[in-house]
């Protein structure tokens, strides 16, 4: 975040204030951004912590680090729109994984099953991002088949393999009793 704003002119301080105690970025127009931490907590296995949350727009980097749960409640979040002619916004980034978000978002892309108001942008094959340094290409030359297929393809497939006994959506299926 500070390096795109340092990127477009805007002066911390001047532009926009940080209270890093409280996680919150305040912009002049009375606009903030509110920085909050979604990992897992057993203490709060469905996200009731985010309940009282009011959001016009939100970004969740990394989706396969949360669970499902929270994803939820953070997206029923967004709200209280009409008043300013806003249409629900939630801006999700994340590597390809074996976790819900494959079932959730991939497989239903590729099964052209997504629900109208989900968009996903497929960035494997030869997509190439422009802002990753040398150094990090270099890493990904190191790193074994799977996870450059993941990190460096975007190959949502990258765990199977010919000798598995069960894919991971059969695995999911036992898990779930379905």
């Amino acid at each position: 975040f500070f390096k795109v704003c340092k990127e477009y002119g805007l002066k911390r301080g001047d532009d926009f204030k940080y209270n890093n105690q409280d996680s919150i970025i305040y912009f002049k127009n009375g606009s903030e951004i509110k920085l909050v931490q979604l990992s897992y907590e057993p203490s709060d296995v469905e996200g009731e912590r985010f309940g009282g949350l009011e959001l016009s727009y939100c970004c969740i980097d990394e989706i396969s680090e949360i669970d499902k749960d929270v994803y939820e409640v953070i997206y029923s979040r967004i709200r209280y729109l009409d008043e300013f002619g806003l249409s629900k916004k939630l801006l999700i980034t994340g590597n390809p994984s074996d976790t819900w978000t494959k079932e959730y978002f991939y497989t239903r892309y590729i099964k052209n099953e997504l629900p109208e108001e989900i968009k996903f942008v497929d960035t494997s094959g030869n997509y190439y991002n422009p802002f990753r340094g040398k150094n990090y290409e270099k890493s990904l030359s190191l790193l074994n088949e799977a996870k450059r297929k993941k990190l460096e393809d975007g190959d949502w497939n990258y765990n199977t393999c010919s000798d598995q006994i069960f894919g991971y959506d059969k695995i999911e299926e036992i898990m779930s009793g379905l």
